[in-house]
């Protein structure tokens, strides 16, 4: 085993261990707080938190990580059924996607994700690159992504681990709430006094929220590991990746061409690859931002691919950042030829978060209209 490949699998098993004794620490912690010596006593004493010795210490942990796994465990399969069931309800009943934040049903998620233009062309790409036909399940389908195209694998585990990790510390919350309300309104452990129980309510008032959003923070950081790997798949495969047949080209139609309106790129570009359509906003000759703006997101609506061209002339690039994260958002492959960052190092520290948002980045035209042609028939 490599320096690389012991380091990342060192990283891997501190994130893993994190992830689950994290969430167990703030059950253990969470519930000394409510209860206070009701809890020690029921440990017999041998924990107390914050822990007094080696021994304690050892147990803390210990028990923290059992603790953190069950979290997980129970969040997998309790607290993800209950929010799939409510989606599912809320579409059947309300018409409706039930949604806080980022919280969605993972079916939800799944069933978008699954359906989309860029799942299902990598599942044609990875079939003709492995040679079997790919099942439509989007982990299989994802960790099939980060084989073919592992250059961010470390990014994907940790957006994965972090998922884990609010999941669980949401569900140790939830779980010493529910038992706070319960010791309280019931009052059945009788040495919670009056100022146990209003430390009781004060957790629920501040811990419940939190809770919530710990659980929009799990989908969030859990959608991106998910699509992470899928997006740089197909840019990676899009860009010529060969197998026993040669290229690997991806099938589309129609290109919209995001850039500066002064020059003649578009017609360079057009010239260059007769086996692609066009979708080419000089056309419309419409001069009001509303109506004009409105003909760009209709046509990237209908479009494949969105080839955006940075030149160096481009005053500031607003208009194109906005076509590509609109193209990005629709599920579209992004292709950037951005010409101008190399030159103008201010630009490029404020146009950075829209170059790495892109599926494919090229520094010349030249670069992007050999890409295009690759996508063709």
């Amino acid at each position: 085993m490599n320096v690389r490949s012991f380091a990342e699998v060192a990283e891997f098993f501190l994130r893993d261990i994190f992830a689950f004794l994290v969430p167990g620490a703030v059950l253990l912690i969470a519930l000394s707080l409510v209860f206070g010596r009701t809890l020690s006593d029921a440990l017999g004493g041998t924990l107390t938190i914050p822990p007094e010795g080696a021994d304690q210490w050892t147990i803390a942990v210990v028990l923290s990580y059992i603790a953190g796994a069950s979290m997980q465990a129970a969040g997998e399969r309790i607290v993800v059924a209950v929010i799939n069931r409510l989606g599912e309800f809320a579409i059947k009943r309300c018409k409706t996607q039930w949604r806080i934040g980022d919280i969605e049903s993972q079916s939800s998620f799944n069933q978008r994700t699954t359906g989309s233009r860029s799942f299902l062309t990598l599942r044609a790409m990875l079939r003709d690159h492995l040679h079997f036909d790919v099942e439509a399940d989007l982990h299989k389908v994802r960790n099939l992504a980060m084989s073919i195209a592992p250059s961010r694998i470390s990014e994907v585990y940790r957006n994965m681990y972090t998922s884990q990790l609010c999941l669980g510390s949401s569900v140790a919350l939830l779980t010493t709430s529910i038992i706070t309300l319960g010791s309280i309104g019931l009052n059945q452990f009788t040495s919670v006094g009056p100022e146990t129980r209003s430390f009781g309510s004060a957790w629920l008032v501040v811990f419940l929220p939190m809770a919530v959003l710990l659980l929009d923070r799990r989908y969030r950081y859990y959608s991106i590991s998910m699509r992470i790997p899928i997006d740089i798949a197909l840019a990676y495969l899009s860009e010529g990746a060969t197998n026993s047949r040669g290229a690997v080209a991806m099938k589309t139609h129609l290109v919209y061409l995001a850039g500066g309106m002064r020059g003649t790129w578009q017609d360079e570009v057009k010239a260059a690859c007769l086996k692609l359509e066009f979708s080419d906003p000089r056309n419309h000759a419409l001069t009001e931002p509303r109506d004009f703006t409105a003909w760009d997101l209709e046509h990237i609506r209908q479009s494949d691919v969105l080839l955006g061209y940075m030149s160096e002339d481009n005053p500031s690039g607003v208009g194109l950042a906005l076509e590509l994260g609109y193209a990005k958002a629709l599920g579209k492959l992004t292709i950037l030829v951005d010409e101008k960052s190399a030159g103008d190092k201010e630009f490029a520290r404020y146009f950075s978060i829209v170059a790495a948002a892109v599926d494919v980045r090229k520094s010349s035209l030249a670069e992007g209209i050999t890409f295009l042609q690759s996508l063709e028939r």
